[in-house]
């Protein structure tokens, strides 16, 4: 007998910040040769490394179903967004960094490092993307299983010193309810 989800499980995150890196892909789907525009990026949430968030969203001007064309309006938004955005990788001196505000959820990303091994990671499915003028801030409404908590320790000398901090792996779920690892660093007490 294998666990099954019953019901939704919450996975929303909304990150706003500053658009710290931005890759662009632009061209036509295969079937139905639709124009489409592919974002992947980082938002710096926060002034640390640690604060650093991959994000992607995917969009297609329109789909035909049944012979019926059903545009999407996110399209033209998101084709704006993509050739305006100024990123802190991009801006020249002087220049305004664009603030955006993502809402989406966790999926799972692995991938193989440099040394050949499978990585895991996670980064965020963008649902809604804007740019916006504010704070930066992240929200994190998870829900899961906690799975680890383990004291965050960084390099120093060689040696492992303790941060302060604590490193909480929980599993969560995806849209289509995978289970993935998520892990956040959070403060003491």
């Amino acid at each position: 007998m294998s666990d099954q989800i019953k019901g939704n499980v919450i996975n929303t995150i909304i990150l706003s910040g500053d658009l710290a890196e931005i890759e662009v892909r632009k061209g036509n789907e295969k079937k139905s040769n639709a124009p489409y525009v592919s974002i992947k990026g980082v938002v710096k949430v926060g002034d640390s490394k640690a604060q650093m968030v991959r994000f992607e969203k995917y969009q297609a001007a329109y789909r035909v179903k049944d012979g019926v064309k059903r545009e999407y309006p996110a399209y033209d938004k998101l084709l704006e967004f993509a050739e305006n955005a100024v990123s802190l990788a991009s801006a020249k001196e002087g220049q305004e960094v664009t603030k955006v505000r993502i809402t989406g959820s966790y999926k799972d990303a692995p991938y193989v490092g440099r040394d050949g091994q499978l990585k895991q990671a996670t980064k965020i499915e963008a649902s809604f993307f804007n740019d916006f003028k504010g704070n930066t801030e992240a929200i994190a409404d998870v829900e899961g299983y906690v799975n680890s908590v383990v004291r965050e320790t960084k390099a120093v000398d060689g040696e492992a010193e303790e941060t302060g901090r604590l490193k909480v792996t929980i599993i969560t779920f995806d849209f289509f309810k995978n289970a993935i690892p998520v892990t956040f660093i959070v403060e003491e007490g």
